[in-house]
C-alpha cells in the first residue's frame, strides 16, 4: 500500500500582506501514530459527524503487530506450549474470511492477545491467508480467495 503524503505546515504572505500559516489537517491510527494527509472523504465524514473510515491496515507502526503469524497453520505442539507458558498474552482463537465474490470460507486458527482490536486481529488472518494461500484483500475491504483474485 502506498504511504500518504505528508504536508508539512507553512507560512505565506497574503495579498494584502499578512502573514497566515496554513495547516494541512493529518491523520493518525487508533494508537496515534502518524498515517499522513487526511483523505477529502475523512474530512467530509469528520464534518457530517460520521465515523472515520477504518485505517488500522495502513499504519506501518502497527503492521508487524498485526501480522506477525506463524507462516504455517498452528500445530496442536505450539497452542499447547503457548497455552502452558503463563507470560504468554496469547491465545488461539478461529477467524473466518470469506471470499466477496463466490462465498468461499477460509477458517484457521490464529494466536491473538486481548489487547489486538477485532480489525487487527482479522488483519492477521487476511494477510496470513495473503501470504500463504493466494487470497487478496482490497481498499475497500473486501476478500478474494485464489480463484478470484486478480492476477
Amino acid at each position: 500500500m502506498q504511504r500518504r503524503t505528508i504536508t508539512p505546515d507553512h507560512t505565506e504572505t497574503t495579498d494584502d500582506g499578512r502573514t497566515i500559516t496554513v495547516v494541512t489537517t493529518k491523520r493518525y491510527c487508533d494508537r496515534d501514530h502518524l498515517l499522513g494527509d487526511a483523505t477529502d472523504a475523512e474530512i467530509q465524514a469528520a464534518i457530517d459527524g460520521r465515523p472515520l473510515p477504518d485505517v488500522s491496515s495502513e499504519c506501518h507502526e502497527c503492521e508487524p503487530r498485526m501480522t506477525d503469524q506463524p507462516a504455517s497453520s498452528l500445530t496442536a505442539e505450539v497452542v499447547s506450549a503457548i497455552l502452558r507458558d503463563p507470560d504468554s498474552p496469547l491465545y488461539p482463537t478461529q477467524i473466518t474470511v470469506f471470499c466477496d465474490h463466490c462465498g468461499r470460507e477460509a477458517t484457521r486458527d490464529y494466536m491473538v492477545s486481548d489487547s489486538m482490536t477485532s480489525t487487527e486481529r482479522l488483519a492477521a488472518a487476511r494477510t496470513h491467508l495473503a501470504q500463504n494461500e493466494g487470497w487478496q484483500h482490497d481498499e475497500d475491504g473486501d476478500d478474494f480467495c485464489p480463484e478470484h483474485a486478480a492476477a
